[in-house]
């Protein structure tokens, strides 16, 4: 969401009209410098899976986080030497609406393996991805296929189901990109698409800080389904090690963070998860907080860490 703002604010400074997602295919200055001489680009489609950083050696498998966009990964391409392949939550054709996050992994796991039949597999997700990562890997695993690695991203799911329980239908989305624009909004006040349009070309003179209308119907419609399929799921238990890197700040939205202790935190997710993970966990803190841990202050704390679990042969 941060990024309708960044992409707002370099379209009116360097008279651009570049896309939102343009901002995770170019996360650099010098990157993006680059995409400013052909600046345009489609903001609207989104494939079931996609490369996002291109890279040698196995492919690190990102699921997507609960607004159903696996982009935000993008990033990890300036930390990871590997491919970087992100599954976005879009109905592939042949595939029914998932009614569990068991039927989600199962899809998932389809996708994976039509375009790379034969393991071994390395999966990661952060939140909401992070528990349906874990899926895949058990799904993968009872196909009889090798998952070495499994790493996830503060897989909290208080904290998404508490931050999901918010009001983050359309109308919501739309409010908090004109909120982002520095335009008020009354409380309980509605707008539509189109109206939101119409405001940021007032207010603002382009729209550009506005993401295409499908993309902003499916945060909305993979919010609402997540939290319902994940106040129902039941894992089941993954047969391997386990890398968890968690947060250990406050994930209040607005309000003052405040440091956790990593004890209690820690705890809580080994709690969680050491039912559901028959192998070493390894639980690393991270000063953080959860919306924050593909931040780079984070990725400073532990991508050299990460880059060394991924190099690492299975069972050293």
């Amino acid at each position: 969401l941060l990024a309708m703002r960044v992409t707002a604010a370099i379209n009116k400074a360097f008279d651009r009209r570049i896309a939102v997602r343009t901002l995770f295919e170019a996360p650099t200055v010098a990157q993006l410098a680059a995409r400013l001489d052909g600046a345009g680009g489609d903001d609207t489609e989104v494939a079931p899976v996609e490369v996002l950083c291109p890279g040698a050696g196995i492919p690190l498998i990102c699921i997507h986080d609960g607004f159903g966009l696996s982009w935000a990964y993008r990033v990890l391409g300036q930390y990871l030497d590997c491919p970087i392949v992100g599954v976005n939550q879009v109905v592939q054709d042949g595939e029914s609406e998932p009614d569990s996050v068991h039927a989600m992994a199962v899809a998932y796991a389809d996708r994976i393996q039509s375009r790379y039949p034969i393991g071994p597999y390395r999966l990661l997700g952060w939140s909401f991805g992070g528990v349906v990562a874990h899926a895949v890997a058990v799904e993968l695993q009872r196909r009889g296929q090798v998952v070495d690695k499994l790493i996830l991203l503060d897989p909290s799911l208080n904290t998404f189901l508490t931050f999901a329980s918010r009001t983050f239908d359309e109308a919501a989305l739309l409010k908090h990109v004109l909120q982002s624009q520095g335009i008020t909004a009354a409380r309980g006040q509605q707008f539509t698409y189109q109206q939101v349009s119409e405001l940021l070309e007032q207010h603002t003179g382009s729209t550009e800080a506005l993401p295409a209308e499908s993309i902003i119907g499916l945060m909305s419609r993979s919010i609402t389904t997540n939290r319902r399929l994940l106040a129902r799921h039941h894992g089941g238990t993954f047969h391997g090690d386990a890398v968890i890197y968690v947060a250990t700040q406050s994930p209040s939205l607005g309000g003052k963070r405040r440091a956790l202790p990593a004890r209690l935190t820690l705890r809580a997710q080994r709690q969680r998860w050491t039912r559901l993970i028959n192998g070493k966990l390894h639980l690393q803190p991270i000063n953080c907080t959860h919306f924050d841990i593909l931040h780079q202050h984070a990725l400073n704390q532990y991508s050299k860490e990460l880059n060394e679990v991924l190099g690492r042969d299975p069972g050293s």
